[in-house]
């Protein structure tokens, strides 16, 4: 079978989960899909475009009506349930992602390897995500600096456990000032590192080496140091 296309338009897709007081909901769904599916080894091309993304948790909105999409060739070999991706790009509103690894499923777990990292080092795509300042009007929206973000999962994932997995941030002689705010915040500089060698929930290391801003002359310093998350 080759799949000449496949293609989903303008969905809208509502999961609420009241069990686990989770909700998601998705607007403007598009999808379009190729591939070969004739051999044991397949390989589909797929692009995702999400008008709206809206996903809540415990009363907590994450994300508001957000932009959302994935693109990028997936490799599947149906004999040993492993899926690879190569050169995705994964967009969540200003902020791009470039995601390469492999998903497998052999049995029961989920094996994973998984690196991802920012498409772009523009400060403006960290700022996206959070909500009021996408809400406002983005074209208003004025920023300098640089931006690292990267990180990785690896492992095994199944109901007794979880895999390794590793973020780190670093937001370097930043500013920026929207029309909401009088004025402009400047010398912003961050760097986080979150990581967990194995799996284990309470060997996850949370460091905030540094956070500094200053708002009319006035700084703001804070550090953060975090171990044994779950027993502490």
């Amino acid at each position: 079978l080759k799949l000449r296309e496949l293609q989903i338009k303008d969905a809208n897709l509502v999961y609420n989960d009241k069990q686990s007081d989770m909700r998601a909901e998705l607007n403007g769904l598009n999808y379009r899909m190729e591939g070969d599916f004739s051999e044991t080894l397949m390989t589909m091309i797929s692009d995702l475009k999400i008008a709206a993304l809206t996903y809540e948790m415990e009363g907590v909105t994450y994300l508001n009506k957000a932009q959302a999409g994935m693109d990028g060739t997936l490799q599947a070999n149906l004999s040993t349930m492993k899926f690879e991706f190569k050169e995705h790009n994964f967009k969540l509103n200003a902020l791009e992602l470039g995601l390469d690894g492999f998903i497998a499923m052999p049995i029961n777990d989920i094996e994973m390897d998984l690196k991802w990292n920012a498409k772009k080092n523009e400060i403006a795509q960290f700022l996206s995500l959070i909500p009021a300042v996408y809400a406002s009007d983005m074209k208003d929206l004025q920023t300098k600096g640089k931006l690292t973000l990267n990180g990785f999962v690896k492992g095994i994932y199944n109901d007794k456990v979880m895999p390794a997995f590793g973020l780190n941030l670093l937001l370097e002689n930043a500013w920026f000032k929207y029309s909401a705010l009088p004025m402009p915040m400047e010398d912003l500089q961050m760097k986080l590192a979150i990581s967990n060698p194995d799996g284990e929930p309470d060997h996850t290391k949370i460091n905030l080496e540094k956070l500094h801003w200053l708002l009319q002359g006035d700084a703001f310093d804070a550090k953060l140091l975090a171990l044994t998350p779950i027993t502490d």
